[in-house]
């Protein structure tokens, strides 16, 4: 039986913007072939979201999502059928107000052409006409309307709480099924078939109730994530000092300690982290290993800033609220855990990211990189610093598919290149000058010979203006912030320039660093280099990136 009747001629293939091709279909690899008749046309597959017959069996869509999408084409193409009709019964009884408010619904659904603009007219004049005494017949007109206006606003919630349905009628946790009826019950929260499909896919013991455990489902355990026991020692200590509705979520090398509930944002955070750490455990392959104690990484996501910047979580003070302001995450290394909060908005979490990205990198290679024994002790005192720093805003500024689970470590625009170009640059003179002061950049013996006390000592005031070629405006940049971006611009060197040639060296560099040795962890006398020697070469690896270069594909 067909589903939507209402709306179907025949097969139906739904267009990603959301037209609807009806007929006799024939699907190959590559195009969508309509009949209507004696006309055929042919298109691309690829501009499809779904093709189906006309009894409801599924032949493609791209994926889940697409599939989603173009049942939700089909739904509102139904419901805007639906309300034109109401419209014309309402225009009919000369209820304006009504009329105005269908005809707004339907245009909401995509209504246009000829006959919208039609009713348009036709509802403006029986607006300015105003609504007289009604007769007999009109009255039960305008109830019949208001009577049946709810149950077709809701008919795109039944529509996709049927195909769930029909989906899940063998399985009642196949996927496509479970995202379609989490569709249906944001749309209407209160569809009793959506209900009772949920009521039956949900396991009857859980953490969370049944809706909450749908979107842990989709969102968390498609992906790998698992509740472990809620009983660990972590999760117990956090709870006695920070808050009693914790839960702990377990996924790769990542220990998850929150109350957020919304699974969208443990999503995003765990995908995160798992992609940063599986590059990192990439990047340290070979060479000598040890074996780990930690068996995995703890993470506290708190559920607003607020939170973090007062919270703990472990009984110990708060770190000083002034550090803690300038950040949307730290490692703290004394307790081994790492502190963020995350944001759902886009432009927000790339940067809350970046962060969350720099602080796993310390927390991973403190606890879990193979080629650091646990018993290994960084000397503060010990000078070369400038790679714990520069390693993990490295990191941070690589790219993270999460979705498609690819890092990129090279992109045109690093903020640390764009940087060591502009301030790297002769000093210029003129009133058109991209002007920046010469030697403008630490000297780079200062940055490969400090320690971790040095760096401590450096300026955090705003020093030299810099105007680079990825960002509006121009810019001050404190001495701290200089030895970051110089320290990552001398990373990516190591890592990209030369075919890879030292990529390996700055491995090395950073293993014999965290293990305190001293004279594998001199990156100058590694490569044979004056510290002024190679930072001449980092300053013209970042001219090199800002003309074109790009590395060779691996």
């Amino acid at each position: 039986m067909c589903l939507l009747a209402g709306i179907a001629l025949g097969d139906r293939a739904v267009t990603m913007d959301g037209v609807i091709h009806e007929g006799d279909i024939v699907l190959d690899a590559k195009t969508v072939s309509v009949t209507r008749g004696t006309r055929t046309k042919t298109y691309p597959r690829d501009d499809f979201y779904l093709v189906e017959r006309d009894d409801g069996t599924h032949l493609w869509s791209p994926d889940v999502v697409g599939r989603l999408r173009g049942y939700e084409f089909l739904a509102r193409e139904h419901r805007r059928g639906e309300l034109t009709k109401l419209l014309r019964t309402a225009i009919s009884a000369e209820a304006p107000e009504l009329a105005r408010r269908i005809l707004e619904l339907a245009e909401a659904d995509g209504w246009t052409g000829k006959r919208a603009e039609s009713a348009r007219e036709k509802v403006a004049k029986l607006e300015r006409k105003g609504a007289g005494a009604p007769s007999k017949s009109r009255k039960r007109r305008r109830a019949e309307v208001e009577a049946r206006l709810p149950d077709v606003i809701h008919a795109h919630a039944r529509l996709l709480a049927a195909r769930a349905r029909a989906e899940t009628a063998k399985d009642p946790r196949r996927e496509v099924g479970l995202v379609i009826l989490r569709r249906a019950l944001r749309l209407d929260p209160k569809d009793a078939g959506a209900l009772a499909l949920l009521a039956k896919a949900a396991p009857k013991s859980h953490l969370f109730d049944a809706r909450r455990w749908l979107d842990w489902h989709l969102d968390l355990e498609a992906s790998g994530a698992r509740l472990p026991s809620q009983d660990g020692k972590e999760l117990a200590a956090a709870r006695k000092h920070w808050r009693k509705d914790l839960h702990e979520v377990r996924a790769g090398p990542i220990r998850l300690i929150t109350p957020v509930r919304d699974t969208r944002v443990v999503r995003r955070c765990l995908a995160h982290a798992r992609l940063a750490t599986a590059a990192l455990q990439r990047l340290f392959a070979g060479g000598q290993t040890h074996k780990r104690s930690a068996d995995a990484l703890t993470l506290f996501l708190y559920d607003s800033r607020q939170a973090y910047l007062t919270v703990s979580g472990t009984g110990r003070a708060v770190e000083a609220r002034a550090f803690l302001e300038q950040s949307a995450g730290h490692y703290d290394g004394a307790e081994g855990i790492s502190r963020l909060f995350w944001s759902a908005e886009p432009a927000l979490e790339r940067r809350i990211a970046a962060v969350a990205i720099h602080e796993f990198t310390h927390h991973w290679i403190d606890k879990l990189c193979p080629r650091i024994p646990d018993d290994a002790k960084r000397n503060p005192l010990m000078r070369g610093f400038w790679i714990v720093e520069g390693f993990a805003v490295f990191m941070e500024e690589g790219r993270y598919d999460v979705e498609g689970g690819r890092w990129q470590p090279f992109h045109r625009r690093l903020r640390s290149l764009d940087i060591v170009r502009a301030l790297g640059k002769k000093k210029r003179t003129g009133q058109n000058a991209r002007s920046v002061v010469e030697g403008a950049l630490l000297p780079w013996s200062t940055v490969y010979a400090a320690n971790q006390v040095a760096f401590i000592r450096l300026s955090g005031k705003q020093g030299p203006t810099v105007l680079r070629e990825w960002a509006m405006g121009a810019s001050r940049i404190s001495q701290r912030r200089l030895f970051y971006e110089q320290a990552a611009a001398t990373c990516h060197y190591l890592y990209h320039a030369e075919d890879g040639r030292y990529r390996k060296t700055l491995v090395d560099c950073l293993v014999a660093h965290y293990t305190g040795d001293a004279a594998g962890s001199h990156i100058t006398k590694r490569l044979g280099l004056a510290p002024h020697e190679l930072g001449a070469k980092v300053v013209a690896f970042a001219n090199r990136v800002a003309d074109g270069w790009r590395p060779k594909p691996r």
